[in-house]
């Protein structure tokens, strides 16, 4: 490689991320991500990796060490321990906790809340789930789910589900 090459190169850091594909293969991955090293790389980072990536993003196999290329269109799912999250951070400050069970495509499923905010005249789960966005951050305990809202089946919010269970 030239020196004008390794110029042009963008220091990219790699985070461990549990995934499940279209196919419903569970593996674990490492992407390849923009972010200081001191950074904790939280779903907005791995968010706008996944949207600017194009069709296929790089990736790499820790146990194989063997580089590939992944369809973004076609991951269900992916996962990172919330553990390091900066609880001080404002922007991780939400109005909403909306508690839900989510059926995915394939049979999936995966319980949690939406964290959120929004102006009161789009607060409602429904808002949030229309909006533009093609993926959407499901805090399911110690984990932080980024959700393919194309993968999405069925959404049940859960206060609802309990009412239910209880009358029956």
């Amino acid at each position: 490689m030239t020196t004008g090459q390794a110029d042009l190169r963008v220091p990219k850091q790699r985070v461990l991320v549990e995934l499940e594909s279209s196919d419903g293969i569970e593996k674990q991955l490492e992407l390849f991500v923009l972010a200081p090293d001191d950074h904790w790389i939280g779903p907005d980072v791995l968010i706008e990796t996944l949207e600017t990536a194009g069709q296929f993003m790089p990736a790499r196999d820790p146990e194989t060490r063997d580089f590939l290329l992944l369809g973004t269109d076609q991951i269900r799912w992916l996962a990172i321990s919330s553990a390091g999250m900066p609880l001080d951070d404002p922007d991780l400050l939400f109005d909403i906790n909306s508690p839900v069970r989510l059926e995915l495509c394939g049979g999936t499923n995966a319980a949690g809340s939406f964290l959120y905010s929004a102006p009161a005249a789009h607060a409602r789960l429904l808002d949030h789930l229309n909006d533009r966005a093609t993926w959407v951050v499901l805090h399911a305990g110690e984990r932080l789910m980024i959700i393919n809202k194309r993968q999405i089946v069925r959404v049940s919010e859960r206060r609802n589900l309990e009412r239910t269970d209880a009358e029956n």
